[in-house]
């Protein structure tokens, strides 16, 4: 009798382990194709493109400016959003291209010391020696208004 309530009771114990099991497999599946679903949408959204004028409106450009009113301290940094508009965007990658240009050009000597600090003497030097050079490059697109001495 008490081994006939055992098997009762492993049998019972069995289906329902049966039943969660099934209802388990049920959810997975759900769970598989909402994963399906998303991994779809997925896939849509990466194929879109956003147009230019929502990449602006959600990316503003920003540019530092430095607060001169502080009391605090002058050499406070202040973010101020600056709108620029496709032109300037063009014309600042212009300019970036071809600084990245005349730079290649330059000899090696004209190449700053990474194991060095920014400011260390050598780099200094090199600095001083490179305005120059970059001053002559870029006079036939750009002619200076204003000279500096050192």
């Amino acid at each position: 009798m008490e081994l006939q309530y055992k098997i009762d009771k492993l049998n019972k114990e069995l289906e329902e382990s049966k039943e969660l099991n099934e209802m388990l497999i049920k959810i997975n599946e759900e769970f598989g194709k909402e994963n399906d679903r998303l991994y779809e949408q997925i896939d849509f959204y990466k194929n879109l493109r956003m147009s230019r004028s929502m990449k602006k409106s959600s990316k503003p450009k920003r540019k530092h400016q430095r607060n001169n009113d502080s009391e605090d301290s002058d050499d406070e940094i202040i973010d101020v959003d600056v709108e620029m508009d496709e032109k300037d965007e063009k014309d600042d990658k212009d300019a970036r291209m071809e600084m990245k240009t005349i730079l290649k050009t330059m000899p090696a000597k004209f190449d700053l010391d990474y194991d060095q600090m920014f400011m260390s003497k050598t780099n200094v030097d090199i600095r001083k020696q490179l305005i120059p050079e970059l001053m002559k490059s870029l006079k036939p697109n750009f002619n200076p208004t204003v000279t500096r001495h050192p």
